[in-house]
């Protein structure tokens, strides 16, 4: 039987998404321009590259950026886990290839796949650049996740995946096993769907390990 494992990676594998670690650095009127855009929007890519682009950065401004995102302490245990049992390990992501590849460079797991949007930081500005021909794209957060996971399972017998928020909701429902955290858990339970809480990838693990 051929396995995949499938997480999300900002808020999953990191502590906080990304835009909020950008927002962070803005302070109180890009987190009040996100109070006053929740009140009719939506959290989507169109939206992202407004926080992203908000102010320019200088390279070592945004290295100190990417220098202050942690993984998961458990990410490395969860994949030598995965690689023992022959299951496959993917990351999907609603944010953007460039800094998702800087972050995992700079932590040493830039062997691992991930599938996201492309994006780029140029001239100071951070941006996503999603694929408009994309069989995945999405209009909302410019990848479609469900549609990834249907693609996913074409090929794999068994798939896993972990997630918090509404993006990963679509590619949750795809999965055999749903592991789950944040507002991800209600949204599951409120789709009919049994999930695993979970807070780290060292709950995760031990799951694993009874066999779910």
């Amino acid at each position: 039987m051929k396995k995949l494992f499938v997480s999300d990676f900002d808020g999953t594998a990191t502590a906080l998404d990304f835009y909020k670690i950008v927002l962070n650095k803005i302070g109180d009127e890009g987190w009040t321009y996100v109070r006053e855009h929740r009140k009719t929007g939506k959290v989507d890519y169109h939206f992202l590259n407004k926080i992203f682009g908000w102010h320019q950065l200088t390279d070592s401004e945004y290295e100190s950026l990417i220098g202050t995102i942690e993984l998961d302490g458990h990410l490395r245990a969860l994949l030598t886990y995965l690689s023992d049992q022959q299951i496959d390990f993917k990351f999907v992501s609603a944010g953007f290839d460039r800094y998702i590849q800087d972050v995992l460079k700079k932590e040493g797991y830039e062997h691992v796949d991930v599938i996201t949007n492309p994006g780029f930081f140029e001239e100071g500005i951070m941006r996503m650049a999603p694929n408009v021909q994309s069989p995945f794209y999405s209009d909302v957060f410019g990848i479609d996740k469900g549609e990834v996971m249907r693609s996913f399972k074409k090929e794999y017998d068994r798939i896993y995946f972990a997630g918090d928020t509404e993006p990963d909701l679509s590619a949750a429902l795809e999965a055999d096993v749903i592991f789950a955290k944040g507002e991800l858990i209600e949204l599951v339970k409120q789709a009919g769907k049994d999930c695993i809480e979970f807070e780290t990838y060292e709950e995760v693990v031990d799951h694993l390990k009874r066999g779910v």
